[in-house]
């Protein structure tokens, strides 16, 4: 949409230059009581025309900047996704839950390392994300 939105704006640049040529005319061959009054005229057109330009601008810098969020936070959700799916892997193949103290403390110990080793990752994801929105 922003595409095309440019290239009409594009498309009205000769247009305007004609506009402007035609001006510099009426400038010459008017008196000098009208001049004021074109040269207003011709100011307010070319600020119009500036604030068009720079709104497309911002308009394309704010959309390429949610586009790279949404890539970076689809990226984060892949990675995420892939955690989950190696963590249900290792659940699935784990031995049952000992019965003595000593081997559930051991078990709860390996899935404790497991668990901080990713909650570090989601955090710096997480972090990474929310730097990006302020």
């Amino acid at each position: 949409m922003l595409q095309a939105i440019k290239e009409e704006i594009d498309a009205v640049a000769p247009e305007l230059e004609m506009v402007r040529q035609s001006a510099d005319d009426l400038i010459r061959m008017c008196g000098e009581a009208d001049k004021p009054e074109v040269e207003k005229n011709m100011d307010e057109l070319q600020s119009n025309w500036d604030a068009l330009n720079n709104a497309y601008k911002n308009a394309n810098d704010a959309l390429t900047e949610s586009a790279d969020l949404a890539r970076q936070f689809q990226e984060g959700l892949d990675r995420m996704n892939d955690y989950i799916d190696v963590a249900e892997d290792q659940l699935d193949n784990m031995q049952p839950v000992g019965s003595d103290p000593e081997t559930v403390k051991q078990q709860l110990d390996e899935l404790r390392v497991s668990a901080r080793l990713h909650e570090v990752k989601i955090n710096y994801l997480h972090g990474n994300y929310m730097l990006q929105w302020k």
